[in-house]
């Protein structure tokens, strides 16, 4: 295919598109917005229909994943691409099936007594022939699919079974985090479902809290969800503070109850010349709000230092604990106090 050729079938995609993002349409007496995701494909020497159709729908395909409401001109590596997708999708659905996926549980600790007062579940697969695939791959296979509000139901249910377990062993009432995804919050029984499950175990609500993403915050409908979900009493955290849109001052309009500050605010405070004060700051005024605070990333001695002079309550990361099964947490950590 020429540029010329490819820039007016281009051209007919892009009025199509502009087309059908006109204000909402009236049928049946209620209002429709329109959308497409479009695949284009030329068919090249000897290539049949029914490969040019094939082509286009892997095109259409690759347009969906990539967001909707736009145009993708098929490529051959897209063949190879979607068929791993496909293997992806097949296997993780074995995976949720069977149960395949475990987790591994970070330590949350109360850095003045060294009390584990929370856990972090974190997801793990290994696949017999895909090996170990990470969450930054399957979860958006799982939410471009739908998977996920299984997958989703099913790891809150396994972390919850997990906790009481591990509360009863070690007498503790420390609770566990868990990652949503903002189509979870999109599901009207996913309220219900947790309620449910933390029934079911003998857990307080305050039990789970509910990690979330800064721009998840942003959307009405999410907030509408966490706000319902804590109104049962099931605590939401903001993860990986500083690194999205929020500020401090946004956050008393916001649905949280703690916050999870990005190990950023971590790395200058190893510099000699760098003043902690900011991050006093941001400690003082988050609990000037009534929101736990919690300084992800802690990887030295000297941070671990840093953040007890600075006041911060609580603290995670691998020169604290790394991820290990659940067996492996101990109830309390070993943290030195700071002279500094």
């Amino acid at each position: 295919m020429d540029d010329v050729t490819a820039s007016q079938v281009t051209a007919v995609a892009d009025r199509v598109l502009d087309a059908l993002s006109e204000p909402p349409v009236e049928f049946s007496g209620h209002s429709t917005i329109l959308g497409a995701s479009i695949g284009i494909a030329v068919a090249g020497p000897g290539e049949t229909s029914e490969t040019l159709l094939r082509n286009a729908d892997l095109a259409m395909y690759e347009a969906k994943l990539e967001g909707r409401s736009r145009h993708v001109l098929y490529e051959p590596v897209m063949h190879t691409k979607v068929v791993n997708r496909f293997r992806l999708e097949s296997a993780l659905q074995t995976a949720v099936d069977t149960g395949a996926i475990t987790f591994a549980y970070q330590p949350i600790v109360d850095l003045r007594t060294g009390a584990v007062v929370g856990l972090e579940a974190l997801a793990r697969w290994s696949d017999p022939d895909l090996g170990d695939v990470p969450p930054s791959e399957f979860i958006p296979v799982a939410e471009a699919t739908g998977l996920i509000h299984e997958l989703g139901r099913w790891a809150i249910e396994q972390v919850c079974r997990g906790l009481t377990e591990w509360r009863s062993a070690h007498g503790t009432k420390a609770y566990v985090s868990v990652n949503v995804s903002p189509l979870q919050l999109e599901d009207d029984q996913f309220a219900s479902s947790v309620a449910r499950i933390l029934l079911n175990h003998g857990l307080e609500p305050s039990a789970l809290v509910l990690d979330v993403t800064e721009g998840m915050l942003l959307v009405e409908r999410s907030r509408e969800s966490l706000r319902g979900l804590r109104a049962h009493g099931v605590r939401v955290a903001i993860d990986n503070f500083g690194t999205g849109y929020s500020s401090l001052s946004y956050l008393r309009q916001l649905p949280v109850d703690l916050v999870k500050l990005n190990q950023k605010f971590l790395h200058p405070l190893e510099d000699d010349s760098a003043d902690p004060a900011f991050l006093r700051a941001i400690i003082r005024l988050a609990e000037a709000l009534h929101l736990d605070v919690v300084c992800e990333g802690v990887e030295t001695p000297a941070q671990l230092s840093d953040l007890q002079v600075a006041r911060c309550g609580f603290g995670q990361g691998d020169f604290l604990a790394r991820p290990s099964p659940l067996v492996d947490v101990p109830a309390t950590i070993e943290v030195a106090s700071s002279s500094r």
